[in-house]
């Protein structure tokens, strides 16, 4: 009896030992994702996994949350579009439209700077995302890209391509800014204000060139032939 009682008393013992921690690459974001209630061990997946280049998913808890989901998925739109738009201006016949699409390109590194700037002022992780929006229409875009054909209806193309890109930024942009002042952090939302200013004003500047004589000129004459 004695001695099934010790044994019972050792395998309470060793029930009751604590667990040996797992490692985490990512502290700030393991202890924040373990307050809002998420298990150790779903925890510590997360934070090791969060350097990777795709979507960590870590719940949407709070407005907050959703701001932060949407600078991230800009961020990658941005960067894409870093990666894209020299070999859009390349492309490009009018000189108009590429001088239009160089001077977006700095616009567009000067983007990727603010939202920078915004993870600091609201306190980000270093995690990434992938716009995986952003990519479907880069490379619906560099499908035309290699097409051949007149080089003015190219020109069109390219404008139609990089105005569907500049209307999911303006509504990216927009939500964002709106979110921002909705939770009263003021400096992100004029970070994102001046951005969707440009982004309009880009839009507006692609409108220009194809109305302004793009669409009349001899690619259409050509077809009326």
């Amino acid at each position: 009896m004695r001695r099934a009682a010790r044994d019972h008393e050792h395998e309470r013992t060793e029930v009751v030992l604590p667990n040996k921690r797992a490692n985490v690459k990512n502290e700030k974001q393991y202890e924040a994702l373990k307050e809002k209630g998420m298990s150790k061990e779903r925890a510590a997946r997360i934070s090791n996994s969060s350097g990777s280049s795709s979507r960590v998913q870590m719940g949407l808890h709070s407005l907050d949350d959703v701001l932060q989901e949407q600078v991230k998925d800009l961020e990658s739109a941005e960067k894409q579009l870093v990666a894209a738009l020299p070999k859009v201006a390349e492309a490009a016949h009018s000189p108009e439209l590429k001088e239009a699409i160089n001077e977006h390109l700095e616009e567009t590194r000067g983007h990727v700077q603010r939202l920078e700037e915004v993870r600091g002022l609201l306190g980000m992780d270093r995690s990434v995302t992938t716009c995986q929006a952003m990519q479907g229409l880069v490379a619906e875009g560099e499908e035309l890209l290699a097409d051949e054909g007149d080089p003015v209806a190219k020109d069109a193309a390219i404008i139609a391509a990089a105005q569907r890109i500049e209307h999911y930024e303006i509504a990216a942009y927009g939500t964002a800014r709106t979110l921002a002042g909705e939770l009263d952090h003021r400096d992100a939302e004029k970070l994102f204000s001046e951005t969707l200013d440009e982004e309009s004003a880009a839009d507006k500047l692609l409108t220009k060139i194809a109305t302004g004589g793009l669409f009349k000129s001899g690619v259409n004459k050509a077809a009326k032939a």
